[in-house]
This record gives C-alpha cells, sequence and structure tokens, in this order.
C-alpha cells in the first residue's frame, strides 16, 4: 500500500504547532547542527560540558550559541534537562526510543515517537526506514519512506495515533 507522504506532512503539522520556519536563519543553523551531532554521535549535546565547536558552525561566538540554544529552549523548539543534556530536538531523541530511523545516508537514530520518525522523511530531505513497536500489543512495525511516499508497511493494519503532547508542559517526554 503506497500513501501520499502529504498525509505525514498533516500529521507532522497537526502534532508540532511550533513555527519553525518562523526561527531566524542562525536559529535554524543551531537547530540543525545539534540535531546532527545528535544523531552522528548517538548521545545528547551537553551546553554545559560539550564545545560548541562540536557543532561545526562558523562566525557565531560560543556565547551567541549557548544563547541560541537557551532560546530555543524558552521557545520548545528542544528540551534541555537540569544537567544541560539536550536530550529532545524533534524529530530526534538523544534517549532510547521504541523509534528507530534509518536515514537514506546510512545513519540511524531514535525518533521521539512514531509520527515525528515518518517525519523526518521531510526534516532530512532523504529517504527513511523506520523500524518501531506497537505500543499496544508489541508487534514489530516496518515502514518505508521513499521520494515522500509510503512505499512498504509491514502490515496494512497500521494506524497512527496522535496526541497532542506540546499541550504539555515537558512536551518532550509525553510524545
Amino acid at each position: 500500500m503506497i500513501m501520499e507522504i502529504n498525509t505525514i506532512r498533516g500529521l507532522r503539522n497537526l502534532k508540532r504547532k511550533k513555527e519553525y520556519s518562523s526561527l531566524s536563519e542562525i536559529e535554524q543553523r543551531v537547530r540543525k547542527s545539534l540535531i546532527n551531532y545528535v544523531v552522528n554521535n548517538s548521545i545528547p549535546f551537553n551546553i554545559n560540558l560539550d564545545s560548541v565547536d562540536l557543532l561545526n558552525i562558523d562566525n557565531i561566538s560560543e556565547f551567541s550559541i549557548k544563547e541560541i540554544i537557551k532560546g530555543l529552549v524558552a521557545k520548545r523548539i528542544l528540551s534541555m534537562d537540569q544537567e544541560g543534556d539536550i536530550n529532545f530536538l524533534y524529530p530526534v531523541s538523544a534517549l532510547p526510543t521504541n523509534h528507530i530511523v534509518t536515514l537514506g545516508d546510512g545513519r540511524s537514530f531514535n525518533s521521539m515517537c512514531g509520527i515525528d520518525a515518518l517525519g523526518s522523511t521531510m526534516t532530512f530531505n532523504q529517504d527513511v526506514h523506520i523500524e518501531s513497536v506497537c505500543s499496544h500489543c508489541g508487534e514489530r512495525i516496518v515502514i518505508d519512506v521513499k521520494n515522500r511516499n509510503l512505499e512498504y508497511l509491514s502490515s496494512e493494519e497500521i494506524h497512527v495515533i496522535h496526541m497532542e503532547a506540546s499541550e504539555n508542559e515537558d512536551w518532550a517526554v509525553n510524545c
């Protein structure tokens, strides 16, 4: 069964009311650098312990980058714990989840939830392979998205359940 990825885009827009397009160019650069850091290293970035040089952002001071990160946390674009670990950067989780996404370029990461896993194809502009587990029955779920179309579903009985997690104060852990 093949479905148009516009369905996924609609689900993504429902899930995240944040206007990523309203972020400044520099906020977008910092956000994308943080996402790539987590995907490439499979660990959270720690604002207190890690050097911002690890983010490979040119022409911005360390102070400015840290202030931008704090601003993105305040806007609820990313989630940082009390120790300074940035654990959740839609759609990426630096912590283990049941939703593993493999990008077309071969990199893999944990996604915050099933809808975020589907939306990863839009975030990274790549085909994705998703391996997950049904939270209701424990059945293994495999989905391939190619050219923004759902190309493979391990079962025609897969249903996506949406909950507006962003309405919760601690949105990232309620995904």
